[in-house]
């Protein structure tokens, strides 16, 4: 079964997301930056990161560019998404490799479930 990192500091959104996605992959949870981080860089894998731009001790953009940069995983499958990602963010995450969706917006469920099978199948 494929793994998938979430990294998102509200509790109702994180219990959201196991009960979607749960059934298809196996998940691991870190609540801020640092402690995503530090999951990465002690030999924690994923097959896909799905990433809060707005989350405690960083950003999903600065995770994602520390995944990219200081962890050497230019490869690796990462989604940022997050209620109100800037444009400059937006473009950034993409030009990095990043996928970037918004919550919140009808139908994102669907739509997160379509980008990761895209990333990384069932």
């Amino acid at each position: 079964m494929k793994r998938i990192l979430v990294v998102e500091s509200e509790k109702a959104i994180a219990d959201l997301l196991s009960s979607l996605l749960r059934v298809r992959y196996r998940l691991l949870f870190a609540s801020d930056a640092e402690q995503a981080a530090a999951l990465l860089r002690s030999g924690g894998s994923a097959d896909l990161i799905l990433a809060d731009q707005h989350i405690p001790k960083g950003s999903g953009y600065g995770l994602l560019c520390l995944v990219r940069d200081e962890l050497k995983m230019p490869n690796l499958p990462f989604v940022l998404w997050g209620e109100g990602v800037d444009t400059e963010v937006h473009i950034a995450a993409q030009g990095r490799g990043a996928s970037v969706l918004f919550k919140g917006m009808s139908g994102w469920e669907k739509r997160l479930l379509g980008q990761i099978e895209k990333d990384i199948g069932r």
